[in-house]
């Protein structure tokens, strides 16, 4: 028998709690590299920071070295997919796979 089910504890909170300090790590990763552009404010939810795809896109051009050019203030869902588009098909083009990636 699992140990944390006897202690009452169930099986969809200790994946839960897996996942958030996963995304946790990622947050402290994703702030790591943005420090090394000044000015560049932190993140502190992985969803919501990067869903208009101006952080996003300033991580991949920290890491890559390159600039991307996107919409620094998309002013819509388009505008900020097109951001999201813009990266993924970026690396897409220098060969990175990435699995379950969507601009949607």
């Amino acid at each position: 028998m699992n140990p944390s089910l006897c202690k009452g504890i169930r099986l969809d909170d200790v994946h839960r709690d897996g996942f958030n300090e996963q995304l946790s790590t990622y947050v402290l990763w994703v702030n790591s590299q943005l420090k090394r552009r000044p000015g560049l404010k932190p993140i502190t939810n992985l969803r919501v920071d990067l869903q208009d795809g101006v952080v996003l896109s300033q991580l991949v051009e920290i890491v890559a070295g390159e600039v991307l050019g996107v919409n620094e203030a998309p002013r819509d869902r388009e505008e900020s997919r097109e951001n999201v588009e813009r990266v993924l098909n970026f690396i897409t083009s220098r060969r990175i796979r990435m699995a379950h990636t969507t601009a949607l």
